[in-house]
Formats: structure tokens, C-alpha cells, sequence
């Protein structure tokens, strides 16, 4: 079997499992949580990918991508909070 090393593919494959969330919805002030259960989903898979350096580091890279967007929302929530007060 011959293995596969293309920053390419892995790009294609982080940008992949984020589109398959589709449509997302939120409620007022919600915040980032659904994207931190994402983050934490990730770097579960990636432990168990340690075997697998490229597949890890890869992991590794979509928990950080679903961190930055949870803070991201979180930051959302609080300025939509302060617009509402």
C-alpha cells in the first residue's frame, strides 16, 4: 500500500470536516460551545491517531481551527450582548 504524504490532501480533509457540519444555527448569546465539542471531538480522534504523525498533526490543526472559531463566537456573543443591553 503506498502511503500518501500531500499537504494538499490533508488541507482538503480539514476543510471537509468542517463543511460537513452544513447549516449551523445558534441561539442569542449562545457562544462557542458547540464549536469547542467540535475542538474537543478532534483532539480525541488525534489521540488516537498518535501512531499516525501527519493524521495527528492534522487533528492537532482542526481542534485548534474549531478553538480560534469558539472564541471567535464567543466574542460574537459578548458584542451582540452589549448591543442588546
Amino acid at each position: 500500500m503506498q502511503k500518501v504524504s500531500s499537504e494538499d490532501v490533508e488541507r482538503g480533509i480539514e476543510t471537509e470536516r468542517q463543511n460537513m457540519r452544513g447549516v449551523v444555527t445558534k441561539a442569542m448569546f449562545e457562544g462557542g460551545d458547540q464549536e469547542r465539542t467540535l475542538a474537543g471531538q478532534a483532539r480525541s480522534w488525534a489521540k488516537a491517531a498518535e501512531k499516525w504523525p501527519r493524521t495527528h498533526g492534522m487533528l492537532l490543526r482542526l481542534a485548534e481551527s474549531w478553538e480560534a472559531w469558539a472564541a471567535h463566537e464567543d466574542e460574537r456573543a459578548k458584542q451582540d450582548g452589549m448591543r442588546y443591553i
